[in-house]
């Protein structure tokens, strides 16, 4: 486990410095994986804004993004985010849900200031989410919107 998580400390510094100095008509493709997302969030407001009668206790295995941006100008850049999610019931659940998550976003990057080591910049990603899963033996599946901001 230190293993797994020092090799991703290492990558997200590489992933850093290099995403610091694009230049005009550079390319900058991501793979990343993250927990708290917009799925997670949705079920924890079920279970508080129904005061836990919903009991929702899906498992989420978390995100994993793959992103693709192409600089347009020295301080844009527009492409392209793709997320997968898998969530389930646990084994011992009375009601037994599986449950994928796909959602795609067109991207936009805008810096607030861009140096040699060190930039900063605002993200925002606005599409839909798939959603297709099985539900006590029926097929489920919806699309809802989707949204990514970092500051």
């Amino acid at each position: 486990m230190r293993k797994i998580l020092l090799l991703t400390a290492l990558v997200s510094l590489f992933s850093i410095s290099t995403a610091a100095a694009q230049d005009y008509g550079r390319n900058e493709i991501s793979v990343s994986y993250g927990t708290v997302s917009h799925t997670q969030i949705t079920n924890l407001f079920v279970e508080l804004i129904t005061l836990s009668f919903a009991e929702v206790d899906i498992r989420f295995t978390g995100t994993m993004t793959a992103e693709y941006l192409r600089y347009v100008s020295r301080g844009i850049a527009l492409g392209g985010t793709f997320v997968y999610e898998f969530g389930r019931e646990p084994r011992d659940a009375d009601f037994k849900c599986r449950s994928h998550y796909m959602s795609l976003m067109p991207t936009a990057k805008f810096f607030w200031f861009n140096k040699e080591h060190v930039g900063m910049y605002s993200r925002l990603a606005l599409g839909a989410t798939y959603m297709h899963g099985v539900a006590e033996g029926d097929k489920l599946w919806k699309v809802r919107p989707a949204f990514q901001l970092s500051a």
